[in-house]
């Protein structure tokens, strides 16, 4: 990094830099190379890299390849600057991109810069192209990038949602941090174009702005009116994305639930029913399987509950979000309307709307995880009722209480008893499934234990009078093997 350098490039250089125009005027070229100095002058290069490369698509977007050394002599006062890659970012970056100059401005506005020579708002299309017009990039990548920077754009323009926004009003539900909203004329003028949703263009002056996000950067926009009609940014990241009611916590954060369902609404209401919880949308129940995945990664520790939608057809809960709670070892949570359900009625949304906030509590504390599914050969098997024989599932099925898992396949309800030599981890182990079930944590690989109370005894030899009184008085049996031993009961009640 050269220190004296200025970030405008030296001014012997600056005649060689000629704006890539259409018919302009000498002056107008001039004036305009000026303007666009006078913004970058008021960024730091010291910035993450994904602006970084923002602002280098606004410049050769806006003043062609000849604009590199301008980015160069810019960039070269920050403090990771490289030559190579910089010339190399110049290189991968199309004209065409969907970024125009205007980028630079209004990032170098939301400093604080007012323009040069008193020109702040005359911002002209130095590229000839009509903003909001550019073609789209063929490649998903590039296409995902430039949805992504036009999100960035609208949340510039756009403010806090509030209480009164004309959709939370009809969903009866309460803004967050994480949701904003933009006038419909504005929209239109940043992206170009009128947005549209299945049945029809978005009307209303007060348009609702969900940011989308996908592997925790922002990837796309929801627009949605105040009569439900919805609209998403064409080109954006769908697979993963999602909006959360909060910014997600780092660190694994005790206690933490997350409420996964389908739409905007639905979490919302999930999450203020359920205090502490962070709703969790996913714009389609195609999707909640790896948004719930991805919850997962973020917090291992965090208790993860989808929300299941109700089937319009039969009413039962939506086979995807089944799937999805099964495969991940989540709870599914139903929303219950009572036998006489409305027509229409198939949501958390609409369970808080017609029995209250209470009624979307108490589904969400009973919900419970999903048992494996018996293959097609079982449960033909299961059917089979050949003469003068019968399965041993059925007949343990009547004779004998089924098992109930604390940890599926490795610590049953009940006593639980490691044998081994002494000094092989055995009491090591009985403390880790202990706080296991304690915290409702992992267990063993993917393995995932049920939240409840347990007791934890451990003695030697020397101290069977002890133990024949622990015995007596809490009812926990311990099976000493050699000179130690370790027995875990566990009874849950998982609320």
């Amino acid at each position: 990094m050269n220190p004296q350098k200025s970030p405008l490039g030296a001014a012997g250089n600056q005649n060689n830099f000629r704006p890539h125009t259409t018919a302009k005027t000498q002056h107008d070229q001039k004036s305009s190379l000026e303007e666009i100095k006078s913004a970058l002058s008021a960024l730091t290069p010291n910035v993450d890299r994904d602006e970084w490369v923002r602002i280098g698509m606004a410049l050769k977007a806006g003043l062609g390849d000849e604009g590199f050394q301008v980015f160069d002599s810019w960039s070269s006062n920050g403090a990771s600057y490289n030559p190579a890659d910089t010339r190399d970012v110049w290189r991968s970056i199309k004209p065409d991109g969907g970024i125009t100059i205007k980028t630079l401005f209004r990032m170098a506005r939301n400093v604080g810069w007012r323009g040069a020579g008193n020109e702040a708002e005359r911002l002209r299309p130095i590229t000839g192209a009509r903003p909001g017009k550019a073609a789209l990039p063929q490649g998903d990548a590039d296409r995902h990038r430039q949805a992504a920077e036009m999100a960035r754009l609208i949340l510039d323009g756009a403010d806090p949602a509030a209480d009164d926004n004309p959709y939370l009003v009809r969903k009866s539900v309460s803004s967050t941090q994480t949701l904003q909203e933009i006038s419909l004329s504005e929209l239109k003028r940043i992206i170009g174009y009128s947005p549209r949703g299945k049945s029809g263009p978005l009307q209303g002056n007060r348009i609702l702005v969900v940011p989308i996000k996908a592997d925790g950067v922002l990837a796309s926009i929801e627009m949605i009116d105040g009569e439900g009609r919805k609209s998403s940014l064409a080109g954006g990241r769908k697979a993963g994305g999602y909006w959360a009611t909060q910014v997600l916590p780092e660190g694994d954060l005790p206690g933490l639930v997350f409420a996964v369902g389908e739409g905007v609404a639905t979490v919302l209401s999930a999450a203020q029913a359920v205090p502490g919880a962070i709703g969790v949308a996913t714009f389609s129940n195609g999707n909640l399987l790896a948004v719930a995945k991805n919850m997962r990664r973020h917090d291992p520790e965090a208790r993860i509950v989808l929300l299941a939608d109700l089937d319009k057809t039969t009413g039962e809960p939506d086979r995807l979000a089944t799937e999805a709670a099964r495969a991940i070892g989540a709870r599914l949570a139903v929303p219950d309307f009572g036998p006489d359900r409305p027509d229409g009625a198939n949501d958390f949304n609409d369970l808080a709307r017609l029995h209250g906030s209470e009624a979307v509590k108490e589904c969400i504390s009973k919900a419970r995880k999903v048992e494996a599914d018996p293959g097609p050969s079982q449960q033909a098997a299961n059917q089979e009722k050949a003469p003068a024989t019968f399965s041993m599932s059925d007949l343990m099925a009547q004779h004998f209480d089924p098992v109930s898992w604390t940890v599926r396949d490795l610590l049953p309800q009940g006593v639980f008893i490691l044998a081994g030599k002494p000094k092989v981890g055995k009491s090591w182990l009985a403390l880790h499934l202990g706080l296991s079930v304690a915290y409702g944590q992992n267990a063993l690989g993917s393995l995932w234990a049920e939240r409840g109370d347990a007791l934890y005894v451990s003695m030697e030899d020397h101290q069977r009078r002890l133990q024949n009184r622990v015995s007596h008085t809490t009812g926990c049996r311990s099976f000493p093997a050699g000179h130690d031993g370790a027995s875990l009961r566990s009874g849950l009640d998982i609320g």
